[in-house]
């Protein structure tokens, strides 16, 4: 397996460090910018052959995945505009009111579990708090298997493969997001049966 890493976003230490988006001071409140670079996100974590891992405070965690909505202040209604595997979703709003487009992230603060939704303001504060702080995007380039939960997976370049029953075989994008909802189901059942995590 070839893999590489590059850094994705954050603010750049010296000249000759390459941030493919650099948080400049003078555009921390740019709003033209920070849609640019929620796009950004939003496009390397649709990649199935990426990941994005956060450097946050004293800690590293993945993202899992990111969602936003509008929320319509004074009129108690919300459009939500869609998540970056979900697309679709409903642009019409009823009421009057102010509006606040909300961007998040869902990492962890603790441990590696895909445990919170943390908004892309706050994920740029911490950015900006220390240039230590980025997200870095790992590529597989190809021509190696992906173990997931102890199960071997083919990389997104073997993905369109025939396993010999007219389906393809998935990415291993695919098959991350496939292992993510099969733990959100387990997850769903352990709620259910009134336990936090299975892990008992």
């Amino acid at each position: 397996m070839s893999v590489s890493a590059r850094l994705f976003m954050g603010q750049k230490t010296t000249a000759k460090v390459r941030v493919d988006f650099p948080l400049l001071k003078k555009e921390r409140h740019d709003e033209r910018v920070i849609r640019q670079h929620w796009s950004a996100l939003r496009a390397e974590l649709a990649n199935p052959d990426s990941v994005l891992l956060f450097h946050l405070k004293n800690h590293y965690a993945l993202i899992f995945a990111c969602r936003e909505w509008v929320e319509v202040r004074g009129g108690g209604v919300s459009a939500e505009e869609g998540e970056v595997t979900g697309g679709g979703g409903r642009t019409s709003c009823m009421g009057a009111g102010t509006t606040r487009h909300v961007m998040q992230v869902l990492t962890a603060r603790r441990g590696q579990r895909p445990s919170v939704w943390i908004d892309f303001e706050e994920v740029r504060d911490v950015m900006y708090g220390w240039k230590g702080y980025k997200i870095m995007a790992i590529h597989n380039r190809g021509g190696g298997r992906v173990v997931v939960r102890g199960e071997e997976r083919p990389s997104a370049d073997e993905g369109d493969r025939d396993r010999g029953d007219g389906q393809a075989e998935p990415g291993w994008g695919e098959s991350l997001v496939q292992a993510m909802e099969e733990r959100q189901r387990e997850l769903q059942v352990f709620q259910y049966l009134g336990t936090d995590d299975g892990s008992d």
